[in-house]
């Protein structure tokens, strides 16, 4: 089902994008490909690939005219890396000490970890909020889409709703 006339734009939030290799990076690749043929162009904003799992094969299956910006990640991000890359750990964590950490992530049994919006793009927030409301401004884009999980994409694509 083919739409008429020119095709609608909307920004696709999605900190995981290809050429990374997450499902997250893949799910948005389908929408990309598949919703132009429904009258949807996507802009993305997207983070850069640099910490994560690379697949060049998947930027190969992009469409050639897709508008991507990879300014989802900030300053701080980089910053915040830095510290946690060169911080030595303090000790092997054996499985009591599993156990208990996990148990303190857990509130009226439900794993903070997936349920709370601080997540690794925590940090890139305010950058993508930055960046994606400049992307509507330019482009004049009609929605916002968010490509959840992370969870703190969500926080961005709220955000820029109500700019």
């Amino acid at each position: 089902m083919a739409s008429q006339g020119a095709p609608r734009r909307y920004l696709l939030i999605s900190p995981a994008f290809p050429p990374m290799s997450r499902i997250g990076a893949k799910r948005a690749l389908h929408l990309c490909r598949n919703l132009p043929q429904f009258g949807w162009e996507p802009v993305v904003l997207a983070a850069p690939p640099r910490d994560n799992h690379v697949d060049p094969q998947l930027a190969e299956s992009l469409p050639p005219a897709l508008l991507v910006s990879h300014g989802y990640a900030g300053v701080l991000r980089s910053l915040v890396h830095r510290l946690i890359r060169f911080r030595p750990l303090p000790f092997e964590e054996t499985p009591v000490h599993r156990q208990r950490r996990l148990r303190e992530r857990r509130v009226l049994g439900q794993d903070l970890g997936f349920l709370a919006p601080f997540d690794q793009y925590f940090y890139d927030t305010a950058m993508a909020i930055h960046r994606g409301a400049a992307l509507v401004r330019r482009y004049d884009l009609e929605a916002i889409q968010v490509n959840a999980d992370p969870w703190s994409a969500l926080l961005a694509g709220y955000a820029i709703h109500r700019l």
